[in-house]
């Protein structure tokens, strides 16, 4: 089984599914980290940056059994 823990950073956290947030998620195979967000219902642009293991990456980035991923939504303001 492929298993990643998410956390997310900034305002935007609320978008997020919050029981999943700093959950291990079982998935049937690697995927993308935007196909993880796709099956949240969460829009891409609410991300900034995505950061895998502490290594900037990208959305369509796929992350290594066990990893951590993190998520920067944008700041808050106006």
């Amino acid at each position: 089984m492929y298993r990643v823990r998410v956390n997310v950073s900034g305002h935007a956290r609320e978008y997020f599914p919050a029981e999943r947030l700093g959950a291990w998620i079982e998935l049937s195979e690697p995927c993308p980290v935007a196909r993880i967000l796709a099956g949240w219902s969460v829009s891409p642009e609410l991300v900034m940056a995505v950061f895998i293991d502490g290594v900037k990456a990208g959305l369509e980035s796929v992350a290594p059994n066990g990893a951590e991923i993190l998520i920067v939504t944008p700041p808050a303001g106006g």
